[in-house]
């Protein structure tokens, strides 16, 4: 027998419209579980608080294990910089500073394999494939 809580929440998400959201991001799901899923997945179950500004920081870096909550603060509180020895440009970010030498000065750069257009970020090129080709890859 089916509980008239679950029913409730069944009208609800399928007709009403309720969603549940992120409270990290804010990303909205129909169920709660979605939200946990996506928790567990998105953000690694990782999440930092700044006590300088209150920000809400979500994971740890893409490229080590350090959570963001580091480089939040040395870019954003303490001013740190990471500058391009080659032609001097600055980053708050050192992703950043690697991703412009690779794009700029090595050459790097990610084609889309349906019309050929390149990107010098990868992520630039999902987003142009999620957008231009409703996230069709071949």
């Amino acid at each position: 027998m089916v509980s008239l809580t679950l029913v409730k929440i069944l009208i609800d998400s399928m007709h009403n419209g309720v969603k549940h959201s992120c409270d990290i991001c804010g990303k909205t799901y129909k169920r709660k579980r979605e939200v946990t899923r996506h928790v567990q997945s998105a953000h690694n179950g990782v999440t930092s608080l700044c006590d300088i500004c209150g920000k809400t920081l979500i994971g740890m870096s893409k490229f080590t294990s350090i959570p963001k909550i580091k480089y939040h603060i040395d870019s954003v509180h303490n001013g740190v910089k990471y500058t391009c020895d080659i032609c001097g440009k600055t980053y708050k970010e050192k992703n950043k500073l690697d991703g412009h030498v690779q794009s700029a000065h090595n050459g790097v750069t990610y084609s889309c394999d349906m019309c050929r257009k390149a990107f010098t970020q990868k992520y630039n090129l999902k987003i142009h494939i999620e957008s231009m080709h409703n996230g069709v890859t071949h």
